[in-house]
């Protein structure tokens, strides 16, 4: 059996973490790496990690000075010895055949990637998984096209088991939505990837995350990461070429409607007029997009053409926010 290196970055997660070790520990999948990687917090979590490498030799603790999730992941990888990995946020968990079907799946269809279902979730309340192992192989393009319609293999890093051949780029440290910037990266290093329906990985919405917290220009992280990753798209698949733009597209829009709602973000407007731009240097590829509805396409020309107003009227009829 291969070696499967699991890296948990951990920071001030006391409350959540031994849920989320316990879950990793009981992985009917015995041949496991378990990295748990400190990353410089200031209250129980370091000494947590530190009390269950002592109860199981599988565990591994890294502590380091606080440098982000990041940070954490791409110091947790360099250590890591197995030939498969995973990446498991400290305060969620994993349903206990969550490596050993994963596994299964990459083996037995000869993928370099797996993913499974997911379920968010607010309470300690676990769902039910299904029964039923259906699962569907693709090849990398298609793999993106649904990566950009947000559907199986979209930008989350956590609910996946990789070939460590496969991993080749950092995580951009220093980011928001560090996600967005690696996981397309990834994926186009693939040849087959296979999504399994059971939903094995908890994942655990709580108060005081990025998304939640009030805008920043910090969230202006996630629309670089979405430009680098339309350009790439365009270069490397030019058939997916329109998909890019129109996600790049909306996602300018969003931005521009939450920085017309938060004016003291961008007082003088400078960044709403970059953004713009953005949007504006998109090829024509996007309007030819079928799976593009008439009331999108024409909220996009508006936006291209009329941004503050068009933002206004959306921000008004509660549209994309």
């Amino acid at each position: 059996m291969d070696l499967v290196s699991i890296i948990v970055p951990v920071y001030n997660v006391e409350q959540w973490l031994p849920r989320c070790v316990d879950s990793l520990i009981a992985q009917t999948y015995k041949n496991l790496e378990i990295i748990l990687v400190d990353d410089g917090s200031t209250n129980n979590s370091g000494k947590i990690c530190d009390e269950y490498a002592e109860k199981d030799d599988r565990i591994v603790v890294i502590h380091k000075e606080n440098g982000g999730l990041s940070s954490a992941r791409n110091a947790g990888f360099e250590v890591a010895k197995g030939n498969y990995i995973s990446f498991v946020d400290s305060d969620d968990w994993v349903m206990p055949q969550f490596i050993e079907k994963l596994y299964n799946a990459i083996i037995e269809n000869d993928c370099d990637l797996a993913e499974c279902g997911f379920a968010a979730v607010s309470s300690e309340v676990i769902p039910e998984t299904n029964r039923n192992d259906s699962f569907s192989v693709v090849d990398d393009c298609q793999a993106m096209k649904t990566h950009l319609e947000d559907g199986h293999f979209r930008q989350v890093v956590w609910n996946k088991l990789y070939k460590r051949e496969i991993i080749t780029v950092e995580f951009a440290e220093g980011k928001y939505h560090e996600d967005v910037f690696w996981t397309y990266q990834i994926i186009a290093n693939c040849k087959k990837l296979v999504h399994i329906t059971d939903v094995l990985y908890c994942y655990f919405q709580r108060e005081g995350s990025i998304m939640g917290a009030s805008y920043s220009l910090k969230r202006l992280d996630g629309l670089e990461a979405t430009q680098k990753r339309t350009e790439f798209i365009c270069a490397k698949y030019p058939s997916l070429a329109g998909h890019a733009q129109a996600q790049l597209i909306g996602t300018c829009m969003f931005h521009s409607q939450q920085l017309l709602s938060n004016k003291a973000v961008d007082p003088e407007g400078i960044y709403s007029k970059q953004i713009h731009s953005i949007a504006k240097a998109c090829d024509v590829d996007w309007k030819r997009q079928g799976d593009l509805s008439s009331k999108q396409k024409l909220w996009m020309r508006l936006y291209l053409l009329m941004p503050n107003i068009t933002c206004w009227v959306r921000n008004l009829l509660k549209i994309g926010v």
